[in-house]
């Protein structure tokens, strides 16, 4: 791991989950339920179409979810995908 990632995610914790299965979904929900916050960097609708978006959260206790895209949420490039070489070049 490079020096940059160590230093930004000291003490974090994270956990892998496979949102296409009926399993992973399950586990987000219950990550969402007791969460402050939710952040996710998919294309816009993507969590809408797993069933882990807006809706699931509005479900839970207050969540702040913050949808974070390359190229935002609306507009005509929103749906193409990106990657961090792609944002940074767009700065």
């Amino acid at each position: 791991m490079g020096t940059s990632f160590l230093a930004q995610n000291c003490n974090k914790k994270s956990v892998t989950l496979n949102t296409k299965s009926a399993e992973g979904r399950s586990i987000f929900k219950k990550l969402a339920k007791d969460a402050d916050v939710v952040i996710e960097n998919f294309r816009p609708g993507v969590m809408d179409r797993l069933g882990i978006g807006s809706a699931c959260c509005a479900n839970s206790t207050p969540v702040n979810l913050l949808r974070h895209s390359g190229f935002g949420q609306t507009g005509p490039d929103a749906d193409k995908p990106a990657y961090d070489q792609i944002i940074q070049g767009c700065r």
